[in-house]
């Protein structure tokens, strides 16, 4: 409480189809995002060894019950392409964010959707030297290799102005 007001911490929701490409495609800016206090929840399926999440401090919950009032306090959605592609309630969440206006919405994916790709800018976020060491265990909880990844790329259609400063725009 300051000065009788509730401080609300930012709020980073991750929609993946599972913990490991999570990791891979935004396990930095997870990692940064929590370093510097926000809330991040990262929905995965119910059944996913989220270890990889945890280390890099994130909170997980299942994609299929995400908790109550999770929409509501979102300042940024994260989320895979290829999610948004094959599954209904994703693609309502990242449309719904979108809609807004007032949220960052950031997706990865190399294989991207028309109605996403149309319009959209390529972003980059340079990992903090913290995130990179964070993330490379992360990757090898999660039985990948720790490559030493110094930038992860996304797509946004929000304007500039709500993209965060950390994240240098391509193109």
């Amino acid at each position: 409480m300051t000065g009788g007001l509730a401080v609300q911490r930012p709020c980073l929701s991750v929609l993946s189809p599972n913990a490991v490409d999570a990791v891979r495609s935004a396990g930095g800016l997870i990692c940064d995002r929590v370093r510097l206090g926000w809330r991040v929840t990262v929905l995965v399926p119910a059944c996913e060894d989220t270890r990889s999440l945890r280390i890099l401090g994130a909170d997980v919950a299942d994609i299929d019950a995400p908790p109550d009032g999770l929409r509501d306090h979102r300042s940024a959605l994260v989320a895979s392409g290829a999610l948004y592609a094959n599954d209904r309630a994703a693609r309502s969440e990242v449309d719904s964010a979108l809609a807004t206006k007032t949220t960052e919405v950031l997706v990865w994916g190399a294989a991207m959707p028309a109605e996403l790709n149309r319009g959209a800018k390529v972003v980059s976020y340079r990992l903090s030297s913290a995130a990179r060491a964070f993330k490379r265990q992360a990757l090898l909880a999660a039985g990948l290799p720790a490559d030493d990844v110094a930038t992860e790329t996304f797509r946004t259609k929000c304007a500039l102005e709500l993209i965060a400063r950390e994240l240098d725009v391509a193109g």
